[in-house]
């Protein structure tokens, strides 16, 4: 009695394929796998795009923050040096960080 020769094997479900040289590959089916990896990408994605966003409106802030320093130090007078406070809050997109407040300051120095 005769063998088979292409009997079922549990993780070959495709009949296999000649290579270049004689040897033979079989094919593995592997449906599906791309959907499941952009199901696992979405969040990951999702994550990138608001920490880019955050640092958007960080930069923005401090941005903002700094013209505000700068107008109430022009006005400025006095002897010495005179101190210009200024903090500015800024929106948090993240989740659990909380207040985001970018405080800057800036130095008068008069005759």
């Amino acid at each position: 009695m005769k063998r088979d020769r292409r009997r079922w094997v549990p993780h070959v479900t495709a009949r296999p394929r000649r290579l270049k040289r004689g040897l033979s590959r079989a094919r593995v089916p592997c449906q599906g796998q791309a959907s499941v990896e952009a199901i696992a990408l979405v969040p990951l994605m999702v994550a990138v795009v608001l920490l880019v966003w955050q640092l958007a409106v960080l930069v923005r802030g401090s941005l903002i923050a700094q013209e505000q320093v700068r107008a109430m130090a022009l006005p400025a007078h006095g002897a010495g040096m005179v101190h210009v406070h200024s903090s500015i809050r800024v929106p948090t997109l993240l989740p659990g960080v909380g207040v985001l407040r970018i405080p800057v300051r800036a130095v008068v120095y008069g005759p």
